[in-house]
């Protein structure tokens, strides 16, 4: 039997090394920070994701540049706030822009953004990948669907550092990117610069399709830091006000909404 498809989740044991001799693999999923993976040969993977709970750059036993130059063939790739931080870090280390996904159609990404310098690292990945044509956004903190447990989708405001001098790098335009779908959007600030950005350089784009999830705390989670999301109409009006570098962008405006913790 070929493996053609794998997904590896929860693996956070330091000992645990899995090798995997496949040349049939379509699609590659992990989720973990820990194990060791290592791949005989990745050149038939299309779709890959990897999701970490964040970037650790002195971590050795997930070789994380070797992981993405073995990857910079796929069609799609899904990646969490990992991959900005270490995108960031590559810029401020090593001048480096990993401008080598020539072939990749789909982004996915999932998770929210809390530093400027990550956005605008992750903003210029995007646009130096000739071929992007498609970008989905799931700012949900976690995949409870996949676990089988029924909630809200969910995530809670955290505040977005912004930059406070220069040394970020230079961003073009997302030249083919035509779609982007954003499936759990709560309003946050971070959220929204996201998309201001990605509206700012898409200059072909003809439709963004989001959801809004609004969430709303009862009284007794305030003390603890959690705050309600803002009125439809107020994310409504901030998302369709945004300017944008397409002339022809369709903007659809879905919502939903949550009450927790009442």
């Amino acid at each position: 039997m070929r493996l053609k498809h794998l997904v590896v989740r929860c693996m956070d044991n330091p000992g645990f090394n899995l090798e995997i001799d496949s040349s049939s693999l379509s699609s590659f999923k992990v989720d973990g920070n820990s194990v060791k993976i290592s791949v005989s040969s990745m050149s038939s993977i299309d779709e890959a994701t990897v999701f970490r709970s964040r970037y650790y750059p002195y971590v050795q036993n997930f070789d994380t540049r070797t992981w993405i130059r073995n990857l910079a063939h796929v069609k799609k790739f899904g990646v969490n706030s990992w991959f900005s931080q270490f995108l960031a870090r590559e810029y401020e280390v090593n001048n480096n822009g990993w401008k080598i996904f020539e072939n990749l159609k789909v982004f996915a990404w999932f998770g929210p953004l809390e530093k400027e310098c990550d956005l605008i690292a992750l903003i210029d990945f995007l646009v130096h990948c000739p071929s992007l044509e498609k970008i989905e956004i799931d700012f949900r903190f976690s995949f409870w669907e996949e676990a089988g447990e029924h909630r809200p989708p969910f995530a809670l405001e955290r505040p977005f550092v912004e930059n406070s001098g220069d040394g970020q790098p230079t961003v073009g335009f997302l030249d083919n990117v035509k779609k982007i779908i954003i499936h759990h959007f709560f309003g946050y600030k971070s959220e929204i610069e996201f998309i201001k950005h990605l509206m700012q350089k898409a200059v072909v784009l003809e439709t963004l399709s989001l959801t809004y999830h609004r969430l709303e705390f009862n009284p007794e989670s305030f003390s603890r830091g959690f705050t309600s999301c803002p009125p439809k109409e107020l994310v409504q009006e901030v998302i369709f006000s945004l300017s944008t570098a397409s002339s022809n962008v369709h903007i659809s405006f879905h919502h939903t909404y949550h009450k927790l913790g009442f």
